[in-house]
């Protein structure tokens, strides 16, 4: 590979990950591509709790954080690598394509909201 071309790669590269976020993710108080992997690891740690619960299944934990995942991202990653990640998510768990979230932030992102009941776990910002 030219230097010139390796070059330009590692350029978008790193410019990818400064990318503003998508509206829905401003929407949550998130400002850059670290707070929505903070967001991530929330979202998360908020369905293990509701999965430990009784409120989730594994399989309904899996398919809100891949949902909310696309989410988050959209309008961060690039369109590739957002359709790249959902057809990766579709092979593994087909019924991402279908599957309509139950679970949401509460409270600009400082808590979760799951099939009518509240995880209040002091997550978000």
């Amino acid at each position: 590979m030219r230097p010139a071309v390796a070059l330009t790669l590692m350029l978008l590269l790193l410019l990818e990950g400064c990318t503003s976020v998508g509206s829905y993710a401003t929407s949550l108080g998130i400002e850059d591509a670290a707070q929505i992997k903070g967001a991530e690891a929330d979202y998360l740690a908020a369905l293990a709790g509701f999965s430990r619960a009784g409120v989730l299944t594994p399989e309904e934990a899996e398919l809100e954080y891949h949902s909310e995942r696309m989410r988050l991202n959209e309008g961060t990653w690039s369109k590739a690598r957002l359709e790249g990640y959902r057809q990766a998510v579709l092979r593994g768990q087909p019924r991402v394509h279908t599957y309509k979230q139950q679970c949401f932030w509460v409270d600009a992102r400082k808590d979760v909201r799951c099939k009518g009941q509240l995880l209040i776990s002091g997550i978000g910002k």
